[in-house]
C-alpha cells in the first residue's frame, strides 16, 4: 500500500528530476492516463501507430533502473478507500490480494489507473501532432479506442469511459485527486465511442533531466 507521500515521491522519481541548478535539460514529454472503475487487465498505448510504454519501471532503492533506456514506460495501480468511514484514498499495486482491502460500493468506487509517460529524450523523435490509440484488455476482450483529437507534448491526458466521467467530476474537491490536479481544472476535449478525453498542462519540472 502506498501512502500519498510515498506515491508522490515515486512519481517524482519516475517522471524525471525537477530543474536543479544549471545542469538540468528539458525534453518535451507527454503523460497519458487511462482511468477506469471497471476491471481492466492491461492497456497498450500507441502514438502514431507505434506502441509505447510497454515496459514497467524497475525500481531499486528509490531509483528507476530502466527508465532512461525505455522509449516510454507504464505504471499501473489501483486507488480506493479501505473503509466506509472518512478514510483517505490509498494507492496499491494491481495485485489481487492487495486489492482485497478496497471497499467497493456505489459510493466507494475502486479506480484503476494505467499511466504512460514518454519523453523525447528516449523516444527519439517529436512528440507533437500525435495520433493516439489504445487497446483496453478486460475479461478476455479487447477494445480499441482512437480519440479524434491530436496529442501534443507538454500536456497530460486523462482518458476514461464516458460512464465514469460523472463519477470522476464528483471528486472536484477531493484531496486525493489533487495528485491528478482537481477534476474541475481539466479541459474536456469531448467524448466519442463511449470514451472521454480531458487535458491539462504538465506540471513544472516534468521532463527535466540532469
Amino acid at each position: 500500500m502506498f501512502s500519498r507521500f510515498i506515491y508522490f515521491s515515486l512519481f517524482i522519481v519516475l517522471l524525471g528530476c525537477a530543474p536543479y541548478e544549471d545542469h538540468s535539460v528539458y525534453f518535451p514529454a507527454i503523460r497519458i492516463n487511462f482511468i477506469s472503475t471497471s476491471d481492466v487487465d492491461s492497456v497498450h498505448f500507441y502514438l502514431n501507430n507505434e506502441q509505447v510504454c510497454f515496459e514497467k519501471p524497475i525500481l531499486f532503492e528509490g531509483d528507476c533502473k530502466n527508465c532512461l533506456e525505455a522509449k516510454g514506460y507504464t505504471s499501473e495501480y489501483a486507488i480506493c478507500k479501505t473503509s466506509t468511514e472518512d478514510s483517505n484514498y490509498i494507492f496499491t499495486h494491481r495485485d489481487t490480494e492487495k486489492e482485497k482491502q478496497c471497499v467497493q460500493s456505489e459510493n466507494f468506487l475502486k479506480w484503476v489507473n494505467y499511466e504512460c509517460f514518454v519523453s523525447e529524450k528516449h523516444y527519439g523523435k517529436s512528440l507533437d501532432l500525435l495520433a493516439f490509440q489504445a487497446q483496453i484488455f478486460s475479461n478476455e476482450s479487447v477494445k480499441t479506442i482512437q480519440p479524434s483529437i491530436i496529442f501534443h507534448s507538454g500536456n497530460r491526458y486523462n482518458i476514461m469511459l464516458e460512464q465514469d466521467s460523472a463519477q470522476w467530476l464528483n471528486h472536484m474537491d477531493d484531496v486525493f485527486f489533487d495528485l491528478f490536479d482537481l477534476a474541475g481544472s481539466w479541459l474536456w476535449e469531448g467524448c466519442s465511442d463511449g470514451f472521454c478525453v480531458a487535458t491539462i498542462p504538465m506540471r513544472e519540472g516534468e521532463g527535466y533531466y540532469e
